[in-house]
């Protein structure tokens, strides 16, 4: 039984680092500069939200101090 689990793990390795096929790959144009790019713009989008409302407390805190 132990025989035939190794084999089959082997054979979906085997099959899984095949070589892709044509209609698979992209060309180098197409490609993002790297693979997490739609991360960093989305973490980049965050912090300049995060700054926004920091200016934004800031702003609200400074006119409660005036106000007191």
């Amino acid at each position: 039984m132990q025989r035939w689990i190794i084999i089959a793990c082997l054979a979906g390795l085997a099959s899984a680092c095949s070589s892709p096929s044509d209609d698979a790959t992209e060309s180098a144009a197409d490609k993002p500069e790297h693979v997490w790019q739609d991360q960093v713009d989305t973490l980049e989008k965050a912090r300049g939200v995060e700054q926004t409302l920091m200016d934004a407390r800031q702003q609200r805190d400074e006119k409660l101090r005036k106000q007191e």
